[in-house]
């Protein structure tokens, strides 16, 4: 059986914004730190996801349940190119639905070349 926050990404993944409200509680907030944004609705969690520019795409690296709480560590990348990025969410559940979310952006990019050179890490 799909979980709730497998069945968010997927909705995400597909575009289906309008979607989104079954699974969102009437009173479901949003949070995204590295921003500091804060959408108070689900209306406007979802007009924030339609405006936005592009065609992006979401699957789900690893997913993470303890008690009212799924962590998930999403890819997105945009049909166009571009950046792609990992997103850590904290889904707070309740009734059923996604009561909160708190997501986490960071950009995929290349480690310094320094520390390649000097062989402290490597690519994987």
């Amino acid at each position: 059986m799909e979980s709730l926050a497998s069945r968010f990404w997927r909705l995400i993944d597909q575009a289906d914004f309008d979607g989104l409200g079954a699974v969102l509680a009437p009173d479901a907030t949003v949070r995204l730190p590295n921003t500091r944004e804060l959408f108070q609705s689900p209306a406007a969690y979802i007009a924030f996801n339609k405006a936005y520019p592009g065609r992006w795409h979401a699957k789900v690296e690893r997913q993470d349940e303890a008690g009212d709480r799924i962590i998930t560590t999403v890819m997105i990348w945009s049909e166009e190119g571009g950046p792609s990025f990992f997103v850590t969410s904290y889904f707070t559940v309740q009734d059923g639905l996604i009561q909160a979310i708190d997501e986490y952006w960071g950009e995929n990019s290349e480690p310094p070349a320094r520390r390649l050179e000097k062989g402290l890490s490597e690519r994987y």
